[in-house]
């Protein structure tokens, strides 16, 4: 089965929420979401402090 991949322009935790109900099923224990800030010198490479631990 090949894995569904959700994207968004829109990094809120609002778009993560409703990101999550997309899929329309109960999961059960911690999800996890990989962000992807881009590589350094490209031009949608997110910098600091969005990239900083919260």
């Amino acid at each position: 089965m090949k894995p569904k991949v959700y994207f968004t322009k829109t990094v809120t935790p609002e778009k993560v929420i409703e990101m999550y109900k997309q899929l329309d099923c109960k999961l059960p224990g911690n999800v996890a979401i990989k962000v992807h800030s881009g590589e350094f010198g490209n031009k949608n490479f997110l910098r600091h402090p969005i990239d900083e631990p919260t």
